[in-house]
């Protein structure tokens, strides 16, 4: 991968960092609201807890972004955490904090794993 291409990816990781920093501070679909009626209540609990797994999912791949950027300030973007072969341009196209190549992704995936927080370990 050239340069220019690592900072063009580079460019993009730190847009959705931004973009995603906005939903973190942006919570106030998780305050808890009283309701004397049951049912009401029931439903906002029921989307309280689904603002919840939102908000767990940005925190995450907030994440994965910073650990993509460091990757590029140690000049390791785009080479795979497990096999350390280049990730195809594809696939950093559609997710440019990936971490893994797609054949490694796949064995974690087949081994049950499903979120590369999990990977971070590897990076260590």
């Amino acid at each position: 991968m050239t340069a220019t291409q690592t900072q063009q990816f580079a460019r993009v990781l730190t847009d959705k960092r931004v973009e995603l920093g906005k939903q973190l501070r942006s919570r106030d679909r998780i305050t808890i609201e009283k309701s004397p009626d049951e049912l009401e209540e029931r439903v906002l609990a029921a989307e309280r807890e689904l603002a919840l797994v939102d908000l767990g999912r940005v925190s995450s791949t907030c994440r994965q972004i910073e650990a993509a950027l460091e990757r590029v300030q140690n000049e390791s973007f785009g080479v795979c955490l497990s096999c350390e072969r280049e990730i195809g341009q594809r696939r950093l196209h559609a997710l440019p904090w990936a971490a893994l190549c797609v054949k490694c992704q796949e064995a974690v995936e087949r081994a049950g794993g499903h979120d590369e927080d999990q990977l971070f370990d590897l990076a260590a």
